[in-house]
């Protein structure tokens, strides 16, 4: 980091400091090794993940998304080449890895402090921001959770099959008000199904079961908060007999 940035750094502390908020952004730890839910990650939600997430929106790549610390995998239907991104591999059965966030720190990081090619394209983040994310980008690890970090939560109402396509409405909180991803799968059969991406929220999603064999089986949710990603029992989904 230049004398500069370090300078620009220095102020927006100092008036963060003034006016009395949290003093961890501007200690000499907190810059040298951010951690990734409490100091990167607010970042990027504000700032990134409204287009750079799953779906991507408004043109941005689909081999990457920066709503979550790791790489992920998903079903979408369309498998990807190693040529589609820097953590690419040859998938199976239609399955696609997707670049998290830890994998792109230094991209990021690059792009938020280009001239040429800023990010986000509109308006420039603020300098300890950049900052933050250029230091991140030297260990992108988890590093330490916040200390009264909460487990979020996920419930599952199944509403009726319609033409072989379950319907189902899922709810994920989060007391810290963290943005959290993940998936939701089901245990079928001795094998794990990918059924749909899950957010923060309420949401409606499908799952086509035509074919799949019938019965009653349980749905498990993979939720990363920022901290880590929590499996959580979701409920028990019932393919058939309705």
């Amino acid at each position: 980091m230049s004398k500069s940035n370090s300078y620009q750094t220095l102020q927006a502390c100092g008036l963060v400091i003034a006016v009395g908020a949290s003093l961890a952004a501007c200690t000499a730890t907190g810059a040298s090794n951010p951690s990734f839910q409490q100091d990167v990650m607010p970042i990027l939600a504000a700032n990134c993940v409204r287009c750079h997430s799953y779906p991507t929106l408004g043109g941005a790549p689909e081999y990457f998304r920066l709503d979550v610390f790791g790489d992920v995998i998903v079903r979408d239907g369309r498998p990807r080449s190693t040529a589609e991104g820097p953590c690419g591999v040859t998938p199976l059965d239609a399955r696609a890895v997707i670049c998290g966030a830890a994998s792109l720190a230094s991209l990021s990081a690059s792009r938020v402090a280009s001239d040429k090619r800023p990010m986000p394209p509109r308006f420039r983040i603020e300098d300890h921001q950049i900052a933050t994310l250029d230091a991140w980008a030297l260990q992108p690890e988890r590093g330490p959770a916040r200390p009264t970090n909460h487990v979020p939560s996920v419930q599952l109402q199944q509403l009726p099959t319609v033409a072989g396509v379950m319907q189902l409405e899922v709810t994920v909180t989060d007391e810290d008000r963290d943005l959290v991803v993940g998936e939701l799968w089901v245990e079928l059969a001795g094998d794990s199904r990918f059924v749909a991406p899950l957010r923060s929220g309420t949401a409606r999603v499908t799952w086509a079961t035509a074919g799949l064999p019938q019965g009653t089986f349980t749905a498990t949710a993979r939720l990363d908060d920022g901290a880590m990603v929590h499996q959580l029992m979701a409920g028990q989904l019932t393919i058939g007999g309705q």
